[in-house]
């Protein structure tokens, strides 16, 4: 469904695209951000709000269930976790292990900004009933304690093409591309000291055949004068 929408820009002029492609984090914290941002990876965000319900109306002739929203939230939305948060320990704010497109960056920090990461399940269960009460709370191993309660192991395994390990994936080949690019420049500069070197090699060897010919030279001339001289006596 999030695909059709993506690739009909005639009947969804509005869209910016899907969060999955608009939100990017590092490889070691891929599972935990799939965890934390669950459905939301499939949220199609769109620029204008005039047009939510009409995409959606155009979703539904077309039978394929989507999601929409834009930054401007809706009258009664909520627009913040419960209550002014003090920070917690061990417990970091998702969006601060994320990176957003700018241009969805107000949606973002109104839907993420009562989500957490904690080391474990057991860490994420301990603050659903105190200090994080109400917020979403996921693991780096995957799970989720939702803003319902629930307690959800492998929170980021999903089936669908759009959200299935599709963090970790391009985190992994961002890491393999930049790998990737520093060995080629290694590679390049090890090449260019190579010329370098047989260039300073090539000229140590005109200098020493230099060097022996003027020896050579030298040798002559103080053999002729030794001869010249004993010619004299």
């Amino acid at each position: 469904g999030v695909r059709t929408v993506l690739n009909d820009r005639a009947r969804f002029g509005s869209v910016i695209g899907v969060v999955a492609d608009l939100v990017d984090t590092d490889r070691s914290d891929a599972d935990a951000v799939e965890a934390a941002l669950g459905d939301l990876l499939e949220l199609v965000v769109i620029d204008d709000p005039a047009q939510l319900a009409s995409h959606a109306e155009t979703a539904l002739s077309l039978r394929v269930r989507v999601a929409f929203a834009t930054n401007a939230p809706l009258g009664g939305a909520r627009t913040s976790a419960p209550g002014a948060l003090a920070p917690v320990a061990g417990a970091t704010p998702l969006l601060e292990l994320v990176r957003v497109d700018a241009r969805i960056r107000p949606l973002a920090e109104r839907l993420l900004s009562g989500t957490f990461v904690v080391d474990t399940l057991e860490r994420a269960v301990d603050l659903a009933r105190t200090q994080l009460a109400g917020c979403r709370i996921a693991t780096r191993s995957g799970g989720l304690v939702d803003e319902r309660g629930r307690v959800i192991a492998n929170a980021s395994a999903r089936a669908d093409a759009a959200a299935g390990g599709f963090l970790a994936r391009r985190a992994e080949l961002a890491e393999l591309n930049a790998r990737s690019n520093a060995l080629a420049t290694q590679v390049a500069a090890l090449e260019e000291e190579s010329i370098q070197l047989e260039v300073e090699s090539k000229a140590a060897q005109a200098a020493a055949r230099a060097a022996n010919q003027a020896l050579a030279d030298a040798r002559r001339s103080a053999l002729d004068a030794t001869h010249q001289t004993e010619r004299t006596e």
